[in-house]
């Protein structure tokens, strides 16, 4: 059954970001409802914008350490 609704490429559907950040669909509600990511709720269709995706990846990126060598550890 194809979808009558044509996504925006901002948003994505909430298996999709669950998908992306190797998590359980379950989880991921919980993320929504503990308003730790934004989400657009149309009828049943819960979406998250794009921009959430980037945010969580900026936020939870460890930088990397210059000069570091496995060897001498």
């Amino acid at each position: 059954m194809k979808d009558r609704l044509q996504m925006s490429p901002e948003m994505v559907k909430l298996d999709e970001f669950a998908v992306r950040f190797r998590i359980r669909p379950r989880a991921a509600r919980q993320w929504v409802l503990r308003r730790k990511v934004a989400s657009c709720k149309v009828g049943k269709l819960l979406l998250i914008p794009t921009s959430e995706i980037s945010r969580l990846l900026e936020e939870n990126t460890r930088p990397r350490v210059d000069g570091f060598n496995p060897e001498a550890a």
